[in-house]
């Protein structure tokens, strides 16, 4: 009953002033109208804009399907002996290795919160190959002889040796903490000034 009342009286007051001011005043309700509704066209399409522009990124970054954030490198040494009926044969062999551990970007997702807030969500570190090239592997000791199969194993094996070590330092938490921070900065570049990484499990 007090709203009809108040919408009498401000257009009864309306019509008890000149006629100019009349005008003035529903120009300035249409400005004011007009207005809001522009701000609201402009917030919408910069939120369009926004949202195209993750959608590209998002699409971008998945394309390149891992991200390397942490390598471990280490020299080792596999020795092997085999007795004969007299002395032994001995081999030993040093070898090279590096872990590369990281992201599966292929399973990136994102959620864009509002227009300085985004919320990012990746599967976690893992491994993701055990470089040892034939030219980083030497024979450093060998007497007998060895077939290129038993070199092959004791090349295998010493393999394993780095990627257990890698693991056991730590190289799994690392690539998981730079791929945090490295995701941050990117999407922060963006204009995100609230980045959440969230990893599965």
């Amino acid at each position: 009953m007090n709203e009809k009342h108040n919408k009498i009286s401000f257009f009864a007051l309306l019509q008890g002033t000149s006629k100019w001011l009349r005008t003035l005043v529903w120009v300035a309700l249409i400005a004011a109208v007009g207005g809001g509704i522009f701000f609201l066209q402009q917030r919408m399409q910069k939120k369009s804009r926004i949202e195209r522009t993750i959608t590209q990124t998002i699409t971008q970054i998945k394309a390149i399907k891992e991200l390397c954030t942490a390598n471990y490198c280490e020299e080792t040494v596999i020795s092997a002996s085999r007795k004969k009926v007299i002395g032994s044969d001995d081999i030993a062999i040093i070898v090279k290795g590096t872990v590369r551990a990281g992201f599966d970007l292929s399973r990136l997702e994102t959620e864009v919160l509002s227009d300085t807030a985004i919320v990012i969500t990746l599967p976690k570190a893992k491994v993701l190959d055990v470089i040892t090239n034939p030219s980083d592997c030497e024979t450093f000791q060998e007497s007998g002889k060895w077939s290129h199969e038993k070199v092959t194993r004791y090349k295998d094996i010493a393999r394993r040796m780095i990627l257990r070590h890698a693991l056991a330092d730590g190289l799994l938490h690392d690539a998981q903490q730079n791929g945090e921070e490295r995701l941050r900065l990117f999407f922060g570049a963006m204009g995100f000034t609230s980045v959440e990484v969230v990893f599965e499990g």
